[in-house]
């Protein structure tokens, strides 16, 4: 089970450009757990992308009942 960190850090990663503000241990674990993966860019630099799976998860939570319902 994902840590809340780690789920708002599924949904930074899939939502923003600025990865700064991501803890590197949250998206480690993410890498570890095969959600996201990093993809090298041109010039050198490293950007976080979810994976297929990782899509999955973030359709699954965005898709998810409400508790009080």
């Amino acid at each position: 089970m994902l840590s809340h960190h780690e789920l708002a850090a599924l949904l930074i990663v899939d939502s923003t450009r600025d990865y700064r503000e991501l803890n590197p241990l949250d998206l480690n674990s993410l890498i570890d757990r095969q959600l996201v993966t990093l993809e090298q860019l041109g010039d050198g630099q490293w950007r976080p992308r979810l994976t297929s799976y990782g899509r999955y998860v973030r359709d699954r939570i965005g898709n998810a009942p409400e508790k009080n319902a």
